[in-house]
């Protein structure tokens, strides 16, 4: 799978990093483990690190993924850290995201994405 998930316990945010060309199944089984350490050492926090991607999923899996997340993850916060290569259609993704309840922000540096979190 090209998601790999870890925890930092100390700054408490559940880290995902796409290591690859993410598919829908991919997004998919992301959402659960997300959702496990949410539930089980009560962190709200996310931050996906999606600048090895030259390229983003598709504009329709993308928005079929914030639709889960904003049936799943409510009152979590969501920095994703991308490349300059992958900015194409990210700030409609956000958008679309934000209008359904998703607390997501989009940053170009890890910096500006934990600064936004620990906010």
């Amino acid at each position: 799978m090209p998601i790999v998930l870890n925890v930092d316990s100390e700054l408490k945010i559940i880290l995902v990093k796409a290591t690859d060309l993410v598919e829908v199944a991919d997004l998919s089984e992301a959402i659960e483990p997300v959702l496990t350490n949410e539930q089980h050492q009560g962190l709200n926090k996310v931050m996906v690190d999606a600048t090895s991607l030259e390229e983003l999923p598709s504009t329709t899996h993308l928005k079929w993924f914030a639709s889960e997340l904003s049936k799943h993850t409510k009152g979590m916060k969501q920095a994703v850290i991308i490349s300059q290569y992958s900015s194409v259609g990210v700030s409609e993704i956000q958008k679309f995201a934000r209008n359904l309840g998703v607390d997501m922000q989009v940053f170009a540096s890890k910096d500006d994405a934990l600064s936004w979190l620990n906010q």
